[in-house]
């Protein structure tokens, strides 16, 4: 939970994602999804989105954070 929250608020505070996309995600692209639809899930999955590479997972001690928060901003060119 705490690895969500913290790449869901980073993503939104400095990097001006929405919390939810304001397009529908039926397409499942990884451009229709907001911070909340793409932040590691409680068991540190992510949304099955037809990405070509996959963010890293949370590693347990959660030093690795700000590497995924890093991930995103390259992925979505924010």
């Amino acid at each position: 939970m705490i690895a969500h929250e913290y790449i869901e608020s980073r993503l939104i505070d400095e990097y001006g994602v929405n919390y939810r996309s304001l397009d529908s995600f039926a397409a499942l692209q990884p451009h229709n999804f907001g911070a909340h639809d793409i932040a590691p899930t409680l068991n540190n999955l992510y949304a099955s989105l037809e990405r070509l590479h996959q963010p890293p997972i949370p590693n347990d001690n959660l030093t690795n954070l700000d590497e995924i928060v890093d991930w995103f901003v390259n992925f979505y060119k924010l």
